[in-house]
């Protein structure tokens, strides 16, 4: 988008910059300041030929500002729809661990946070790949993209980062009971808890970030989606035991 901006802008320019001559030319055929009239060129030709580029270019910079609203909606979209999605993975991940720390007597998977780890960074790259831009100055949503892109994204980088403790503290718990050094074994719980309040940040961050989107039907949307996600958490073995699918399926 801001390329093709730049390109409008110029075309725009140039627009004037004709019509000016155009103005200029036809003064000069009223008034006959400089009389230009040989066989090859003159104030009439001149003024056609000009007239002719001022509106072809008109209505390419008109082609220009359609194809502006249509990539800003699209873009504007594209945000809101991988932000939705990248805090939906955020609150489960959340849930998940008030769970685990709720009832303790149930396992902790060694890849709760493993499966996605790529899909969430996928999310974060293709939202700070998007080139929204405003035409005149900047709106609420072009500050917050260049915040994400600036700031966000590293936090949130940081954050998917920080949850390889959870399965290195697990491993070196396996290592230390295999030596008998029961004294030096990490509170995975506690570890759990740590990585809960730097998800809970992102999630803030994320959600503030789809707050900043003027079009109110998505703004109703979000709010629909953030209950959704709220009453529909199923739990982190919702999908039932192995067992189960076996028989199920023989």
């Amino acid at each position: 988008m801001s390329t093709e901006i730049k390109i409008t802008k110029r075309l725009i320019l140039y627009a004037i910059g004709l019509l000016l001559v155009a103005v200029i030319i036809n003064v000069n055929m009223e008034s006959h300041i400089w009389v230009l009239n040989s066989s090859f060129i003159s104030n009439s030709l001149l003024l056609t030929l000009i007239g002719g580029v001022c509106t072809g270019l008109t209505a390419v910079i008109v082609e220009k500002i359609y194809k502006y609203r249509l990539d800003k909606r699209i873009n504007t979209f594209a945000i809101f729809q991988l932000s939705s999605l990248l805090y939906a993975e955020l609150y489960y991940w959340h849930c998940n661990i008030n769970e685990l720390n709720d009832n303790r007597e149930i396992p902790i998977p060694e890849n709760i946070f493993d499966n996605k780890i790529p899909l969430i960074r996928n999310y974060i790259n293709q939202i700070a790949s998007i080139d929204y831009c405003v035409f005149w100055g900047k709106d609420k949503l072009m500050v917050e993209q260049g915040a994400f892109k600036s700031t966000y994204f590293g936090q949130i980088n940081k954050m998917l980062l920080d949850l390889g403790y959870f399965s290195r503290g697990i491993l070196e718990n396996r290592i230390e009971k295999l030596k008998g050094n029961m004294e030096n074994l990490t509170d995975e719980y506690q570890v759990l808890q740590i990585l809960d309040k730097s998800i809970l940040q992102c999630m803030e961050i994320v959600d503030s970030y789809i707050g900043v989107i003027q079009i109110k039907d998505l703004q109703n949307s979000w709010e629909q989606q953030k209950k959704y996600l709220e009453g529909n958490y199923l739990g982190i073995y919702s999908v039932g035991k192995t067992k189960e699918f076996v028989e199920r399926n023989s």
